[in-house]
């Protein structure tokens, strides 16, 4: 029964994402409906290995924001033996050590740079990494739900970028986290050379599920309650509008239906 499978895959997967959320998230609705529009939810319907793989994955992320970076390597191995594209994920054990959050246009411009001029280059070591026939496969995938996802994890880096910008101190979690969705939009950036870049991103982007409203709570008590407003119609009206019917995720069955 394959509803059944996916459904007991899926148990742990969910599990850890709602412990996370939890755990770290200041408003647990705003974190359910950033996880649906961000596809965590969607997505699970089919690719299971990688979501097996990002459940490890934000056990790595929840050790990192406590500094126990040991743990969240062991964490991060685990999850590229169920997927290997999540040893991607290793990178970030370097660029974490960012502290200086004004830098940011200076990395998108480079970043961005890269990716309209170095298209030959990328692609050269892409099909080195993955070899000839994945290469060809991911190079014919859907450019669109890659342009999507990159608008759409863009739009939280700017929000949760100018916002901790303003304040005098951040604390080292919000940094690191901040880092995370950072690194996760630049892979985002190279999805009009290979449209699957956002593979690998969705490691990093599933920060923003907890980021985004912790981001907001440091508003003013109007401006937040605005910006809240404004980001549940915004997520609502895009998920029921465009990313359900586009992902062919209606009519929806579950196990019990």
């Amino acid at each position: 029964d394959e509803f059944f499978f996916q459904f007991v895959i899926n148990i742990p997967y969910f599990a850890v994402l709602c412990w996370f959320v939890r755990k770290h998230s200041c408003n647990y609705a705003l974190s359910y409906i950033v996880v649906i529009a961000l596809q965590y939810f969607t997505l699970s319907y089919y690719l299971l290995r990688p979501m097996c793989a990002i459940m490890f994955i934000v056990l790595a992320i929840d050790s990192i924001i406590e500094n126990r970076n040991k743990r969240g390597i062991i964490y991060t191995l685990s999850a590229a033996t169920v997927h290997s594209s999540a040893i991607v994920f290793i990178i970030f054990f370097v660029v974490k050590r960012l502290k200086n959050i004004k830098r940011y246009p200076i990395y998108a411009v480079c970043v961005l740079a890269v990716s309209l001029f170095g298209r030959n280059i990328v692609m050269f070591i892409l099909q080195n990494i993955l070899g000839s026939s994945r290469f060809v496969y991911y190079l014919n995938a859907n450019m669109t739900e890659g342009l999507s996802r990159y608008f759409i994890a863009l739009l939280f880096l700017v929000i949760e970028w100018f916002i901790f910008l303003r304040l005098k101190d951040v604390d080292d979690a919000d940094k690191t986290m901040l880092n995370m969705s950072m690194l996760g939009t630049a892979f985002l950036a190279f999805t009009p050379i290979i449209a699957d870049f956002w593979r690998i991103a969705w490691y990093f982007e599933v920060v923003n599920c907890v980021l985004y409203p912790r981001a907001l709570k440091r508003l003013a008590g109007q401006d937040r309650a605005i910006v809240i407003v404004s980001s549940y119609t915004v997520f609502l009206l895009y998920t029921f509008l465009f990313l359900l019917p586009g992902t062919n995720a209606l009519p929806y069955y579950t196990y019990f239906s």
